[in-house]
């Protein structure tokens, strides 16, 4: 799209792959908590080289906070000096990039005041909230349709600007279908936890909560939706099937 044709995105590539890399991986570590050195390795390079790529710092924090989870996962009944110690240095060398790094992306995530993504995303939602709580009941309650717009004037090098989506899932959809198609998006995406207990709950939720509001593409959601659906019913269908072993 026009609205990335600039240097720090040259070689950026967009997909659906970071998504379903997540889940799939929570998966697995739920099917096997002890799963080879190299498997947690090649998640940890993948989300390195997906940001790379990518350049998006949401897709890097969450497979970072997933690789984190993994780890401990695995460890939490048999954590020795030796992990902690590896945790420590991973933690140090982090920081230490973080600190000395040039790439302003990369440093947004610890000032995010400063970054101009950040302050775009939080002008324009803050601006929408404002102008629809104005709204009349009807508006807010359903919402202006599917092919609505949102007018935002950000600064004099950006101007006025007309968007369709905004940079949050929950704003956009009651831009489009109000109050009444958020409690029903909401609603979809709770249906699986009925069938999941609370720890693997917390990790299914946690990328598309964490997506929903920081993520610029709301439509993008859909695939974590998508990844909620895939592993919630393959869990589900995993302890069926223990159940009829046991009994067997």
């Amino acid at each position: 799209p026009e609205s990335f044709q600039s240097d720090e995105h040259t070689n950026t590539i967009f997909g659906p792959s970071t998504v379903l890399i997540n889940y799939l991986f929570i998966y697995l570590i739920f099917q096997n908590r002890n799963r080879h050195f190299f498997f947690y390795l090649s998640y940890l390079l993948a989300a390195i080289l997906i940001f790379n790529l990518r350049i998006s710092r949401q897709d890097l924090v969450i497979m970072l906070l997933l690789f984190a989870w993994s780890i401990g996962y695995r460890l939490i009944y048999s954590i020795k000096l030796t992990y902690l110690l590896v945790v420590a240095i991973a933690f140090v060398a982090g920081a230490a990039y973080i600190v000395q790094t040039d790439n302003q992306r990369i440093k947004g995530i610890i000032n995010p005041k400063e970054d101009t993504s950040f302050n775009y995303r939080v002008l324009s939602n803050a601006d929408f909230l404002a102008k629809y709580s104005r709204e009349p009941a009807k508006n807010k309650a359903f919402g202006f349709g599917m092919g609505s717009t949102f007018i935002f004037h950000y600064n004099e090098f950006l101007g006025r600007r007309e968007l369709n989506i905004l940079d949050n899932t929950p704003l956009t959809i009651l831009l489009k279908s109000g109050y009444v198609g958020l409690i029903i998006y909401i609603l979809i995406v709770l249906y699986p936890m009925l069938y999941l207990n609370w720890h693997q709950r917390l990790l299914l939720l946690f990328p598309i909560v964490f997506s929903m509001f920081l993520f610029n593409h709301a439509l993008y959601n859909v695939l974590y939706v998508f990844g909620l659906y895939f592993v919630s019913f393959r869990l589900k269908n995993d302890k069926i099937q223990k159940q009829i072993l046991q009994n067997s």
